[in-house]
């Protein structure tokens, strides 16, 4: 099995980008909405919305971490180098194995 470069990679940014929001959605309900019941509901749904986007990121990811995990599994033993990828930027280099 060979490693497509035009296969999907996981977006780590938009899970970055999805924590940061609701980092910054709290602090904003934190120090704008008075205390009270407004200011809970406002939590638990910036929260909810949190988890929800966090959910489609694992959704949308879920088919390039199988497909990694497929590739590293099926990369056969070489004499006392294991033909095991390690991802240096774009390249897949092998790893000596000490035995």
């Amino acid at each position: 099995m060979t490693w497509d470069r035009s296969e999907r990679n996981v977006r780590w940014g938009l899970l970055y980008a999805t924590a940061l929001l609701l980092i910054g959605l709290c602090g904003l309900i934190e120090v704008f909405v008075p205390t009270g019941v407004l200011r809970a509901i406002l939590q638990i749904v910036t929260v909810m919305m949190g988890f929800g986007l966090m959910a489609l990121w694992v959704l949308q990811s879920r088919h390039s971490t199988t497909e990694r995990r497929r590739f590293v599994r099926a990369a056969p033993d070489v004499g006392n180098q294991r033909a095991c990828p390690v991802a240096a930027g774009r390249r897949i280099v092998s790893a000596s194995v000490d035995g």
